[in-house]
């Protein structure tokens, strides 16, 4: 996924049905890694001069991504164990 833009934007990672182990990286600085219990969830904030959010998720079924709020639809149902999702601005996400 990708944006265009220079403002901020918050990220959020929630849980449900089951945990998930995440890691989240902004410009390639870790900001959290664990396990995010079943019912959770951690919100992360993209600053307008950052450019690229990571996210490696280990339960992408059991997990939602959602960008200003918005579900972004990446990761419900899926049956993959591992899933990676970009989230930058310019054309370099996925």
């Amino acid at each position: 996924m990708s944006f265009d833009d220079q403002t901020a934007h918050t990220i959020q990672v929630s849980t449900a049905g089951g945990p998930s182990w995440v890691t989240i990286d902004i410009d390639n600085i870790r900001q959290f890694s664990g396990t995010l219990p079943a019912g959770s969830s951690q919100t992360f904030n993209l600053d307008p001069n950052q450019q690229r959010f990571a996210i490696h998720i280990g339960n992408p079924a059991r997990t939602t991504i959602s960008f200003d709020g918005h579900d972004t639809g990446y990761s419900n149902g899926s049956n993959v164990l591992i899933t990676n999702v970009i989230i930058s601005r310019g054309q370099e996400g996925q």
